[in-house]
């Protein structure tokens, strides 16, 4: 009983793994198609250079507010009185970091690239970086409340940035410090926003994946429970998959973060950082919604999931329509063939729908979108979840003693997967 309950969890683990990876897909294919990583730089970006409302006397009009200026914002991110942020966004530095005009905003920025041009801003081009002071030009902008081309900065914004450069004593380089400090601590909380955003999309392809491809997660674990062949190949299934999906999930785990401290020649190092992202290209996006597709098909040939098992496979009326219809396929009038395909099609639905009512596992419509929901909100919780809790119920199944059962019928075809090998790394910095 104990490997019974244990293979029912497994199988579930790896369906769920399995759906989150194909919907983590359609999910990056929407945040390329839709820019949401660069809209979200753009959103922390204008929280670190613009001043916002207080919306906090009334919480519920203040979130109604919050939503409407979110969607507002999806088609129209820069409003006219935001001038830092759009000065900042025409900065050289910053201007042709964009891969084009449909996409002319960068999806990321490294502290570097913010705390120069804020301090290139500041200071203005007159700045040569011998007849002047750079420290006084930087002050100077400070004490006017504007930037070097008299562009006013919010009254937040500009407190903050005076806090900054009294810290650094004045120093430009240890101002520059402090807003990569700034800059980091904000972007670390921007991966959080980023995080649930992510997690509530997937939530909604989930659904739609659920409802797709008919994942009820209440009539596959009644599958399992009861199908013993459907549970064995499955469980097997999952453990020939389990190499292949790591090196798929291993490119979910989106940034590396390596410092590198380099000596110098006065005896005192540096701190190199370089960023190693991984991401799909849009082949590697295609390939691999094409390999995982192949893996549904298997497990549709486990478990039956587009049509549950029911007396459909055995019912005798609908056997010799499915017969007459291959037979009229044969016929070489054309009106005729097609007068009786139509009618063989109206008399097969029928009885596929009157059949399909006495499926021992297929669920009603309500308990069915129940166990969509599930399905969704597994799929939100992400594929390194479910990868992870796959690993282990694999170790905790290897680890107990062996079922004396006969091995597992075998698999169908269809089960070939992404290596970890075609995955492509992009390195940008």
């Amino acid at each position: 009983m104990g490997n019974v309950v244990l293979d029912v969890f497994i199988g579930l683990v790896f369906l769920y793994l399995l759906y989150s990876l194909l919907a983590t897909v359609l999910q990056e294919i929407i945040s390329r198609w839709f820019g949401l990583r660069a809209r979200m730089l753009h959103k922390a970006l204008r929280r670190m250079l613009q001043d916002e409302p207080d919306t906090s006397s009334n919480q519920v009009a203040a979130f109604l507010r919050q939503s409407c200026d979110n969607w507002n914002r999806f088609f129209e991110p820069q409003r006219p009185h935001e001038r830092f942020l759009k000065a900042f966004y025409q900065h050289p530095t910053i201007k042709y970091l964009g891969e084009d005009r449909l996409a002319s905003k960068p999806s990321y920025l490294h502290n570097h690239n913010f705390a120069n041009t804020v301090v290139h801003l500041l200071r203005g081009p007159q700045y040569d970086g011998a007849t002047s002071s750079e420290a006084d030009l930087i002050g100077a902008s400070l004490n006017n409340g504007t930037l070097a081309d008299g562009t006013p900065i919010s009254q937040d914004t500009l407190q903050h940035l005076r806090m900054l450069m009294a810290d650094a004593r004045r120093d430009p380089y240890a101002f520059r410090a402090r807003l990569e400090d700034w800059f980091d601590e904000t972007m670390q909380r921007t991966t959080g926003w980023y995080k649930k955003q992510t997690q509530l999309i997937l939530f909604f392809v989930g659904l739609a994946v659920a409802i797709n491809f008919n994942v009820d997660s209440i009539a596959i674990a009644r599958i399992l429970i009861n199908n013993k062949d459907a549970r064995d190949n499955l469980v097997a299934f999952a453990a020939s998959r389990q190499q292949a999906y790591a090196g798929i999930v291993d490119t979910l785990r989106k940034q590396e973060t390596t410092r590198t401290l380099k000596a110098k020649a006065d005896g005192q190092t540096d701190t190199i950082e370089t960023a190693i992202v991984y991401q799909y290209s849009d082949s590697g996006l295609q390939q691999q919604y094409r390999r995982l597709q192949q893996d549904h098909e298997a497990v549709q040939g486990i478990l039956g999931l587009k049509a549950l098992p029911d007396a459909c496979d055995k019912d005798p009326r609908l056997q010799d329509l499915l017969r007459q219809q291959r037979q009229a396929a044969n016929i070489k009038d054309a009106k005729q063939r097609i007068a009786l395909q139509g009618q063989l099609k109206a008399q097969i639905d029928s009885a596929r729908a009157a059949c399909s009512v006495a499926s021992p596992y297929k669920s009603p419509p309500v308990i069915a979108f129940i166990g969509w929901l599930i399905t969704a909100f597994a799929i939100s919780l992400g594929a390194p979840f479910w990868f992870d809790l796959l690993n282990k119920f694999m170790q905790l199944r290897g680890s107990g003693p062996k079922p004396a059962s006969a091995p597992a019928s075998p698999l169908p075809p269809g089960s070939a997967g992404l290596s970890p090998a075609s995955n492509q790394l992009i390195i940008k910095g």
